[in-house]
């Protein structure tokens, strides 16, 4: 037998978690520590992140990861300050309310 290729997640799948998740922050992980070299992250506010990911755009992915999640990076104006969120999706498949991680935050894309 052949190998079993898997369908890519949809990216109006992806929003749809997202935004769930950005209404119950209760499966938000935050993954970032910040260091004295990444004095940028300090102008990004915990509610900006919330409103990207509620109503940002996703520019990139989503596509799987090192940890098998889906893996976005998503964009949003606000406050005067570019808000690009790089976020995890657990495999929806495995859990009814899958947890997403934010990987890194940044006030540029790179």
């Amino acid at each position: 037998m052949g190998q079993v290729s898997e369908f890519p997640m949809p990216k109006r799948t992806a929003e749809t978690i997202l935004r769930d998740v950005a209404q119950n922050t209760d499966r938000l992980i935050n993954l970032l520590h910040y260091g004295d070299r990444e004095e940028f992250y300090r102008q990004i506010s915990y509610r900006q992140i919330i409103q990207c990911l509620e109503s940002g755009e996703i520019i990139r992915g989503p596509s799987r990861n090192e940890h098998d999640h889906w893996e976005v990076t998503m964009y949003r104006f606000c406050s005067g300050v570019d808000v690009y969120v790089t976020a995890a999706i657990e495999n929806p498949e495995s859990t009814n309310e899958p947890k997403v991680y934010i990987r890194k935050i940044m006030n540029r894309v790179e």
